[in-house]
């Protein structure tokens, strides 16, 4: 269940107000992608900022390691 891993009280999108226990619930309803969760919950359909994270939410539901958010270059040896 998501909600273990997830911060509940957490606001993940500004523009609408959705909570990190709101995507959980999503998720854990049978939300599968990035699209449903918006549909479910309004996340995603303002500005675009929340999406990393709800990517991220779904992802962990899915039982996927976490992709970093930052990529550093290698520098060549």
């Amino acid at each position: 269940m998501l909600k273990t891993i997830f911060i509940f009280k957490m606001i993940v999108c500004l523009c609408r107000g959705v909570s990190g226990g709101d995507v959980a619930r999503a998720i854990d309803a049978g939300a599968e992608t990035i699209e449903e969760v918006a549909r479910r919950t309004g996340a995603g359909l303002g500005c675009g900022r929340c999406l990393v994270e709800l990517r991220q939410a779904l992802d962990m539901a899915q039982g996927k390691p976490p992709k970093p958010r930052i990529v550093l270059p290698t520098v060549a040896a």
